[in-house]
C-alpha cells in the first residue's frame, strides 16, 4: 500500500512522494522488510524515518493537510500516556519489560538503575536487582548479555561475602565471554578479563584447582 501511495503521488504530488519514499527507505533495516537483531534495531533509529514523513506531511493539499492535523490529536493523547515511560530509567526499561518479559538488556539494565538507588545496596533491594540479573542469564539471547548479568552476579556475590556464589557466577561469564564474537571488538580483552576474575573468585574460594584452569 505504501509503494502503491508513492507511485500514484508521483507525478502529481512528488515532494510528497519523495517524503513517503524516505521514511520507508529510513525504516527498511529496522522491521520485518529486513530482519534486524534487537541489537541494531534500536528504538532511536526510528527516528530518521521522522522526517521524510513531514515532509510528505506538509506536501498534502490544503484538505489533507486539515486532516492530518486532526489526526494528530489522538497521536498526541497516546504520546502523552507513554511520557511516564521517559521520567526515568526505572519505568524505561520496566516499560519495556512489559512489552518483551525475556529482554535480557532491559533486564540488566532496569537491575542497574535500581542498583543505584541508595536502598539498593541490601535486603530486599539487593535481592530484587539479583534477581534481575538473574532473570536476564537465563533468558539472554546473545552471549554479551549474559556474561554482563552474571559478571555483575559474581561482583555483588563477592561484596557480600558469598565466596561460592560468587565463584559460581564468574566461571558463567567466562563461559558467555568464551562465545562472544571474536571479531567484535574487545572481545579478546574481555575473554581475558573474565577468565582472569572468575580465577581470582575461585582462587578467594579456596578452589586452588578451579583457578588454575
Amino acid at each position: 500500500a505504501w509503494l502503491t501511495a508513492i507511485v500514484v503521488l508521483r507525478r502529481r504530488l512528488p515532494l510528497g512522494a519523495g517524503g513517503l519514499a524516505a521514511f520507508a527507505i529510513a525504516l527498511l533495516p529496522f522491521n520485518t522488510a529486513w530482519p534486524a537483531t534487537s541489537l541494531a534495531a534500536a528504538d532511536r533509529y526510528l527516528h530518521l524515518a521522522i522526517p521524510g514523513l513531514a515532509v510528505a506531511f506538509v506536501a498534502l493539499p490544503r484538505a489533507g493537510l486539515v486532516a492530518g492535523m486532526l489526526a494528530l490529536v489522538p497521536l498526541v493523547l497516546i504520546a502523552r500516556e507513554r511520557a511516564w515511560s521517559f521520567e526515568s530509567s526505572e519505568n524505561l526499561w520496566t516499560a519495556s519489560l512489559q512489552r518483551d518479559p525475556e529482554n535480557a538488556a532491559a533486564l540488566g539494565n532496569l537491575a542497574a538503575a535500581r542498583a543505584a538507588r541508595g536502598d539498593a545496596e541490601a535486603g530486599a533491594g539487593l535481592r530484587e536487582v539479583e534477581a534481575l540479573l538473574e532473570r536476564a542469564v537465563d533468558v539472554a539471547r546473545y552471549p554479551q548479555h549474559r556474561w554482563r548479568a552474571a559478571a555483575s552476579l559474581a561482583d555483588l556475590a563477592e561484596r557480600d561475602g558469598r565466596l561460592p556464589r560468587a565463584q559460581e557466577y564468574a566461571a558463567r561469564a567466562a563461559q558467555a565471554a568464551d562465545e562472544v564474537d571474536p571479531r567484535q571488538p574487545g572481545a579478546f580483552e574481555t575473554r581475558l578479563r573474565e577468565h582472569l576474575v572468575a580465577a581470582r573468585a575461585a582462587r578467594r574460594n579456596d578452589d586452588f584447582a578451579a583457578a588454575t584452569r
